[in-house]
């Protein structure tokens, strides 16, 4: 009864601007909040079309590395994510074109547990989810 009530009670004007304004104010400003939301929904444990951290391998001067798109400009550039290994948390943000970013048919946990594994299985993640998973 009680998540019902509680349910209900999220789908209303009043509570998603409460919501709204906790996320803007509050917890935006907090380091790592949008990476860790977006990496949340990424994981698709529920329908959202909020931000998502989509896996991506980006062509740089002489390798390609695994990242994630984190949001595309208006001009075409791609803000990447490339997480370190095996820290997945620290990386570096780069802004490529979109010719040099393409999307790995897997999802963010399979990069991740690539990239705390010092890139093991990294060579299979191009494949897609049914070889990368073997």
């Amino acid at each position: 009864l009680f998540c019902f009530l509680a349910g209900l009670a999220a789908s209303r004007p009043r509570f998603k601007a409460a919501q709204n304004y906790l996320e803007e104010k509050i917890l935006g400003p907090l380091p790592g909040y949008r990476v860790a939301k977006a990496y949340l929904n990424s994981l698709e444990l529920y329908e959202s079309k909020e931000e998502k951290m989509l896996p991506v391998l980006v062509e740089l001067d002489k390798h390609q590395r695994l990242g994630f798109e984190m949001e595309r400009s208006d001009d075409g550039d791609v803000v990447v994510y490339l997480p370190g290994a095996p820290n997945f948390i620290a990386g570096s943000v780069v802004m490529v074109s979109a010719q040099q970013v393409s999307e790995l048919p897997v999802s963010l946990r399979a990069v991740k547990d690539s990239m705390e594994q010092f890139g093991f299985g990294a060579a299979q993640l191009k494949d897609g989810p049914e070889k990368s998973d073997q």
